[in-house]
């Protein structure tokens, strides 16, 4: 079956599936990545009413945020996890530019 489908986890190991609307996968990053532009984002993601709009297709905000890993970087420190955008051609910051050549 075509598409894309989200794994949300139920009780005693129980699962189901569901079927997301590319529409639905699509308004989720653009709200996520918008918080990355703005001047005070300081790693917290947060999509009001989440819950209702996109736990159904996508499950948590934590399981969709680490669905994408290569779209979103999750960072823990303790128990409090921080999120960026994700590195172009999965490099670490500082260690190679996207074209492969290392800076000097």
């Amino acid at each position: 079956l075509p598409g894309r489908y989200t794994v949300i986890p139920g009780r005693s190991g129980a699962f189901s599936l569901a079927r997301v609307p590319p529409e639905v996968v699509g308004s989720a990053i653009r709200e996520v990545e918008r918080q990355f532009a703005e001047a005070d984002y300081d790693g917290f993601v947060h999509v009001p009413e989440w819950t209702e709009r996109y736990c159904p297709f996508l499950g948590t905000l934590r399981q969709f945020l680490n669905s994408l890993p290569e779209r979103f970087r999750i960072t823990y420190i303790g128990s409090t996890m921080y999120t960026y955008p994700a590195v172009p051609n999965g490099t670490a910051p500082g260690s190679a530019s996207t074209d492969g050549v290392r800076p000097p």
